[in-house]
């Protein structure tokens, strides 16, 4: 009797246990627009959805959730929707990419819509140290350890910043960009206005090379080289052996099975900074900010990730 009497105590306990950690079927991980429970609140960063509501998402808005298995779903589209009816969109099965995209769920919902606790962990996360070598004035935003900088994609936004304590930017013009090989050929010229240039690795010379040399200089109005130096060091970036990508590739393939769209990218970011790929987190953090209209939440996970990896003028060592 007292057998049973203990067992069914244990799987009360199971049970609520059960019912407390599922307390919610999604959070909201980034919100923009009009988005609101209805007959309730407007829906922002952390708040929990049951899956007896429904929500209406206003045109031109963007609302990412994560479901509490840790899968990820976002929508774009205006209308009404029953949460019970996106529960059943979410695919339940585990991947490769869990512990990645709860990274990215922690870090959009410990501390709200402010990311502080992203913006803590730069204390203990600086992994690139600085740039040191002589860069000229220009600084790209990549690692300055030439011998670990890799990058996976073929597709890579470079950007950049002015050092402090160089020239002022408002004499600054454009900039141009310049791409070479270990042989110092130079691949690719290319002026903007910009801070920064998205490169299709894949074309011409550049697909060849196994490791290519990116220089940025600051020019005037009159085409001028601001720096007034013969010549910089550039920063090379070493593609990755084929080995090296298929697990990426993998890796990849199981992110894009649970999620979609800007948090897909946010994950993928998270993936590439962990393996010090910084040129693909920077990528895929611009298409994440793209894809969310501009979300402030990414923005600002996205500046988070630039400060504790030192890619700012205020986080770089001088």
């Amino acid at each position: 009797m007292k057998i049973r009497f203990f067992a069914y105590c244990a799987l009360f306990f199971l049970l609520i246990g059960s019912v407390s950690a599922q307390d919610y079927a999604f959070k909201v991980l980034g919100s923009k627009g009009h988005n609101v429970v209805i007959g309730g609140a407007t829906l922002k960063v952390g708040a929990k959805l049951l899956a007896t509501q429904s929500i209406e998402v206003g045109e031109g808005s963007y609302l990412g959730l994560a479901h509490n298995s840790g899968k990820t779903i976002e929508l774009t589209k205006k209308g009404t929707y029953k949460v019970q009816d996106l529960v059943g969109q979410v695919n339940s099965s585990g991947s490769l990419a869990s512990n990645y995209a709860k990274f990215v769920i922690d870090e959009l919902t410990e501390a709200g819509s402010d990311g502080i606790a992203a913006k803590n962990r730069f204390n203990h996360m600086n992994k690139t140290g600085s740039v040191t070598r002589s860069l000229g004035s220009v600084v790209p935003m990549l690692s300055s350890d030439n011998d670990n900088n890799k990058i996976y994609g073929n597709v890579m936004t470079l950007k950049w910043y002015l050092k402090e304590g160089s020239f002022p930017k408002e004499n600054v013009d454009r900039y141009k960009v310049q791409v070479s090989n270990l042989s110092d050929d130079v691949l690719l010229v290319q002026e903007v206005k910009e801070e920064f240039l998205k490169i299709d690795l894949a074309q011409g010379k550049l697909f060849s090379e196994p490791i290519l040399i990116f220089r940025v200089f600051a020019l005037d109005k009159n085409g001028k080289d601001l720096d007034n130096v013969p010549s910089i060091d550039g920063i090379a970036v070493r593609r990755l052996e084929q080995n090296e990508s298929s697990q990426i590739e993998i890796e990849l393939s199981a992110i894009n099975k649970e999620s979609q769209g800007a948090l897909a990218k946010l994950i993928e970011a998270r993936l590439f900074e962990e393996k010090a790929l910084y040129a693909d987190a920077i990528h895929a953090f611009e298409e994440a900010v793209k894809l969310s209209g501009g979300t402030e939440q990414f923005k600002k996970m996205y500046q988070f990730f630039l400060e504790r990896n030192g890619f700012t003028p205020e986080t770089s060592e001088k």
